[in-house]
């Protein structure tokens, strides 16, 4: 928990200092998050183990990346946590991220993960899911006329 916002660096645009409770000192990364346009923080090291020529590089990288549209930062850990998860766990992480979605949308995705997605596939982790289950998971929906035309559209790329 933080005391304060973290102080930041005029010399590097996204650098900030986050001071914790505990005394603990960070150099954070400061951005605004590019899918939700909120402002978010990026660790990029502790004080006792970085000095501030160090993070004013790794800033300076990292704000060049995200300019470029190279990294969101955090983006590889959210990577290696969603690849513990299983299909159904990241889908309905999926339907709360994605509170744009219209009714009919939200209810035919639902009905799809049901009937088709979460019988084959639902309880294996997203980073043991080979093609061969995809290919299982096509063949499967292909057997009513709705589920060819969505196995078609979404799934066959």
């Amino acid at each position: 928990m933080c005391l304060t916002a973290p102080y930041r660096d005029c010399g590097a645009r996204h650098l900030g200092l986050r001071v914790t409770s505990n005394d603990v000192r960070s150099w954070v990364f400061i951005y605004v998050a590019t899918k939700t346009n909120k402002p978010r923080e990026y660790t990029i090291g502790r004080c006792a183990d970085m000095s501030l020529e160090a993070a004013q590089i790794e800033a300076g990288v990292l704000s060049k990346k995200l300019r470029e549209e190279e990294i969101e930062p955090g983006a590889a850990k959210a990577a290696r946590k969603n690849a513990t998860l299983t299909v159904s766990q990241l889908y309905e992480q999926w339907l709360i991220d994605r509170d744009d979605l219209r009714p009919n949308t939200r209810h035919s995705t639902r009905s799809a993960m049901k009937q088709h997605i979460k019988p084959l596939i639902g309880d294996i982790r997203i980073c043991d899911v080979t093609q061969d289950h995809v290919r299982k998971l096509k063949a499967a929906m292909v057997e009513t006329p709705i589920g060819y035309n969505r196995a078609r559209s979404g799934a066959a790329h």
